[in-house]
């Protein structure tokens, strides 16, 4: 019950910030694409924060020693990230060590839709504020067609990248824009850790650790995306550029 009300508490609130958002457009409502994106986000958002009743200022996580933080922590509320993504997070290598703990506080639940107009993840060229793991959906790789007509698709789609696959790190790790196109084929469901959680509160600490996971990003993207993405684009320019070639010769 006490979950409900503060859902409901903070649906108000939400509403609340929405309405203020709109004094700066002489009290123009947000878009309703708009508002039902936001609302979806947050939903999912406020559902799925696995993090948010053991925050580190709770009173019951306060009052118990560092074991059982830890324990409830990794091997109970994030145990199925850690392991899904094995590859990643090396939960064997770093059984004794404080890192998966800390990693965990920065975990945040994330939604993608699959419709037309919400369904990019990254576009190319964008900068990437966040790495994601899926938990459920397909996500799409591929990049943008050149010179196509207009009832042509605009892009297409190379690889596809299921439950339990992260991607963006490489990007993360290395402050890189996305060198290609991420698209949520499906409904996607994925939890998210942004670049300035890493970068400012887990380097810091576990600078030996994320090192080694930036040389894994780098091997495991150029292995599993950047090679056949390339390879692909690359055929793409050439036919292009051989079909101009082709009718400059008619001409």
């Amino acid at each position: 019950m006490g979950d409900d009300f503060s859902s409901y508490d903070r649906t108000f609130e939400l509403n609340n910030w929405m309405k203020l958002l709109t004094r700066f457009r002489n009290n123009q409502p947000l878009p309703g694409h708009l508002m039902r994106q936001i609302h979806t986000h947050y939903k999912h958002y406020w559902l799925h924060n696995r993090i948010r009743q053991v925050q580190k200022d709770n009173e019951f996580m306060l009052d118990m020693p560092p074991s059982i933080k830890r324990n409830i922590i990794v091997h109970f509320l994030f145990d199925d990230i850690f392991f899904n993504f094995r590859s990643f997070f090396k939960p064997e290598k770093l059984e004794g060590s404080k890192f998966l703990y800390e990693v965990a506080f920065g975990l945040m639940p994330r939604i993608f839709s699959k419709a037309e107009d919400e369904n990019v993840i990254y576009d190319e060229e964008d900068e990437v504020l966040e790495m994601y793991f899926v938990m459920n959906g397909s996500v799409g790789v591929g990049y943008h067609l050149f010179q196509q007509p207009l009832e042509k698709p605009r892009y297409t789609l190379v690889k596809q990248l299921e439950m339990n696959v992260a991607f963006g790190d490489f990007y993360l790790f290395n402050y890189r824009k996305s060198e290609f196109l991420f698209i949520a084929v499906t409904h996607v469901e994925a939890f998210a850790i942004s670049r300035e959680f890493i970068h400012e509160t887990i380097y810091p600490r576990y600078p030996a650790i994320i090192d080694q996971m930036r040389d894994q990003s780098k091997y495991s993207y150029n292995t599993n995306i950047a090679y056949e993405l390339a390879k692909s684009k690359a055929e793409h320019v050439a036919y292009i550029n051989k079909s101009h070639s082709y009718e400059g010769l008619l001409l």
